[in-house]
């Protein structure tokens, strides 16, 4: 609230023991986003590309792998690209409709949370990788299964985290993974099949 109430632009906070610029004006978050972006990618995310390949994604990556990354994906979403993904979503979305039609009876409740999470697998497997995941018919296949196990965090997980974004230096040293190593087998696995 000190920060918030003091009119200033932006403000420094400490998460645990690093540093941190809190911006508090949207002007500036502008700025920070867009116009003078090309200083303010690092994001101090924990990654660690030999241990973890899956943690090392476009979010944490910082610096000159960040700028390698994202010039390699900028092509995939082209306004082309784009439209030519549009037949293969619009083709999920008729499966779901026709899912709903048969599977669920009218009045009957529906746990959307996790049917809008197979759609959108279905939807990501198909454009990313190729794959027909079919989740929406089997909600246990491979590719959900591992999908769910990805985005769990147990207790030790948290804390893995937060010692990550904490010493992210010696978490690397110790080769510290933020994904099981299952997951992160299994997508190395589709990626590789994919490619």
């Amino acid at each position: 609230r000190k920060l918030k109430t003091s009119g200033k632009k932006f403000g420094g906070i400490y998460f645990f023991v690093n540093p941190v610029v809190l911006a508090l004006d949207l002007d500036f978050v502008k700025d920070v986003l867009v116009k003078d972006f090309q200083y303010f990618h690092d994001r101090g995310v924990y990654y660690n590309e030999k241990d973890d390949p899956l943690s090392a994604h476009l979010i944490s990556l910082d610096g000159s792998k960040w700028k390698n990354l994202r010039t390699k994906l900028t092509p995939t979403f082209t306004s082309g690209k784009m439209k030519m993904m549009y037949s293969t979503i619009t083709a999920v979305g008729e499966r779901m409709q026709v899912h709903l039609a048969d599977e669920i009876k009218p009045g009957d409740p529906i746990e959307i949370r996790d049917f809008l999470a197979r759609f959108t697998t279905d939807i990501i497997g198909s454009c990313a990788f190729g794959l027909e995941c079919n989740s929406l018919v089997d909600p246990e296949t491979m590719f959900r299964q591992m999908s769910r196990k990805a985005f769990i965090t147990t207790p030790v997980q948290f804390l893995k985290a937060m010692f990550g974004l904490t010493f992210r230096d010696l978490a690397r040293k110790m080769g510290m993974r933020l994904f099981r190593k299952d997951v992160s087998d299994f997508f190395m696995g589709v990626v590789r099949d994919t490619i």
